[in-house]
């Protein structure tokens, strides 16, 4: 739902973007010294969702009929190093069709991704546009690796993932993915310049300086990791999107049980978040916690408990929390306040595994719930097949107004499925 809160924005042609993306072709064959066979790779990833809306939604005029989406993701990749310098370089062609348009507005819980507002430059090119279908390509990975002494520099589009990145992640504020989202494959690139060096006895320290599409969203990161007792520990803190920020996670075995958290402290911009509750009215803190075990018979479960202050704290209040700038902006993608997050998992043979994904709201007692078993098809492909269900109040449609009663009650339900190859 929050991306249907969200305004379009004028992009620019497609002359600029092809443009754009032919000059960092050419900036690539400049920087490598030469393209062997070895260095190319190819995946190729094939989706279909198929999506049951609640009837309001047809009442109120936003979609016809249920809906199905078909999307073909195919992955160039090209990677050269050398003892000082590597590159790497990703182009994305997609090809997408959607039966009902209207519905590229809502969040699919079996195959979407937040765009992240750190693509600063646009290398992106519209190819073909119709009502129901799209062809588009995006440069996805532009990145230059410098070894500098004790500095490892690097400059250019690439993923970057703060935080322990489990099912749902708070400290992952600059291109995370939603809870649920199916084809993590491949995370999707941002624009930035990474500093790091080894700190201590055994740590790391780096800097990450991300660029956005208005300068003054920009982000400016410290983050230093290191190893206490068995325990992953990483420490971030800066500056992004106009808002400061602190935050520590952590992930590590104790008597054979996995156990993770992370924690953020987040400068609320008063003029922009509204204040649903929490210990501070300049400070809005986020957490979420979790344990994993394996329980024998090859399953392995866990459970996680998560809080944010940015959240409402009743049904009635889950619209104003969409119009929020972190739901809005992206980096946080859930609207309620405090959530159990459960996930069981079990080796049914050596090439299949089922996954069990539940996401319960505790403020509105709405549920997400999606079960996905993936198969190994051969070396080099993958199936994955998947249904997402909700349990919870549906929203109601009445005096031309669309109202919203539960979070994952106001979500579509459907299957699809995900074949993955690689060359």
């Amino acid at each position: 739902m929050a991306e249907f809160m969200k305004t379009s924005k004028k992009t620019p042609t497609t002359e600029n973007l092809l443009r754009q993306s032919l000059a960092a072709i050419i900036l690539l064959l400049l920087v490598s010294n030469q393209l062997s066979a070895e260095a190319l790779s190819l995946a190729s990833r094939e989706i279909f969702n198929y999506s049951l809306w609640p009837e309001a939604y047809r009442t109120a005029g936003l979609i016809k009929n249920d809906s199905y989406t078909l999307q073909s993701l195919n992955r160039f990749s090209y990677s050269d190093s050398s003892d000082t310098f590597s590159v790497k370089f990703e182009m994305e062609l997609i090809s997408s069709y959607n039966s009902s348009p209207m519905t590229k507005h809502f969040t699919n819980w079996g195959a979407d991704k937040t765009l992240s507002s750190f693509k600063a430059f646009k290398t992106g090119a519209k190819l073909l546009t119709r009502n129901k279908t799209t062809v588009n390509s995006e440069i996805e990975r532009l990145e230059l690796l410098y070894k500098a002494g004790n500095l490892d520099v690097q400059i250019g589009r690439q993923p970057v993932t703060l935080g322990t990145s489990h099912f749902v992640s708070i400290l992952d504020v600059l291109a995370p993915v939603n809870p649920g989202y199916m084809d993590a494959s491949f995370k999707q690139g941002i624009d930035v310049i990474r500093v790091r060096s080894l700190a201590g006895a055994g740590g790391e320290a780096e800097l990450i300086a991300a660029a956005s599409r208005k300068s003054e969203n920009g982000a400016i990161i410290g983050r230093y990791r290191d190893t206490f007792k068995g325990f992953d520990v990483e420490v971030t803190g800066g500056r992004f999107n106009r808002r400061r920020f602190v935050g520590i996670a952590f992930e590590g075995e104790h008597r054979k049980i996995n156990l993770w958290g992370e924690t953020g402290f987040f400068a609320r911009r008063n003029s922009h978040d509204r204040h649903f509750g929490g210990f501070s009215k300049q400070t809005a803190v986020s957490w979420i916690i979790g344990a994993e075990k394996d329980t024998g018979n090859n399953w392995r479960n866990s459970l996680a408990v998560m809080h944010q202050d940015f959240g409402a704290r009743k049904a009635g209040d889950l619209e104003a929390a969409y119009a929020t700038f972190p739901l809005r902006e992206g980096w946080a993608q859930l609207a309620a306040s405090d959530y159990i997050i459960f996930n069981a998992r079990r080796e049914m043979t050596q090439l299949n595994t089922l996954n069990v994904n539940i996401l319960h709201s505790l403020v509105d007692n709405s549920s997400m719930i999606q079960p996905v078993i993936n198969i190994s098809t051969s070396d080099e492909s993958d199936l994955s097949l998947f249904v997402w269900l909700n349990r919870g109040k549906k929203p109601v449609f009445n005096n031309n107004r669309l109202s919203i009663q539960s979070e994952f009650g106001a979500t579509q339900q459907g299957v699809g499925l995900i074949y993955r190859r690689f060359f």
